[in-house]
């Protein structure tokens, strides 16, 4: 089976809207990671040691058309071509940690809605299933599941 996901990497220009991932929608945040990393567009991802979180997410941007990364709409950059990469980071006080957020497309009365999906904290994305605590309008019908990453930056106590 195939599911339509769009997958977005903010500050790395990677912007895929509805890939067909050969996953199921119960498959974990990573197992559908895996797929996209395996279908050969040039996007890849670093865990720690245990595999239960991100530390880096790289892609290869090339704007000749040979793949399917849409130009994200809010970069002013001329030439986005190139390898760009992303990891975590510890400084002092203040550390860099990657975030996902899901939520899924939806189609009612013939428009598309974006749904957010809510899971409280930030459970691994290891153990995350993509279609956890997705609750659907009833009428509606899924047009796509949505992934996002975006470096955060934490502010520790300093203690």
């Amino acid at each position: 089976m195939t599911i339509p996901v769009t997958f977005r990497v903010v500050g790395i220009y990677c912007y895929f809207q509805t890939l067909q991932v050969p996953v199921e929608p119960t498959a974990t945040v990573k197992e559908v990671m895996e797929a996209i990393q395996n279908m050969g567009l040039r996007f890849s991802f670093e865990t720690n040691s245990t595999g239960s979180f991100v530390n880096k997410l790289s892609y290869d941007y090339q704007s000749n058309g040979n793949h399917p990364s849409k130009r994200p709409s809010n970069t002013s950059r001329q030439n986005l071509d190139g390898s760009h990469s992303i990891e975590e980071s510890g400084n002092g006080n203040v550390s860099t940690v990657w975030q996902y957020y899901r939520s899924t497309t939806v189609k009612i009365g013939g428009s598309p809605f974006e749904i957010k999906t809510i899971t409280p904290g930030q459970p691994s994305f290891a153990t995350t299933s993509l279609n956890k605590d997705v609750n659907i309008p009833s009428g509606s019908s899924i047009q796509a599941y949505n992934l996002t990453w975006r470096l955060v930056s934490i502010v520790g106590s300093g203690k």
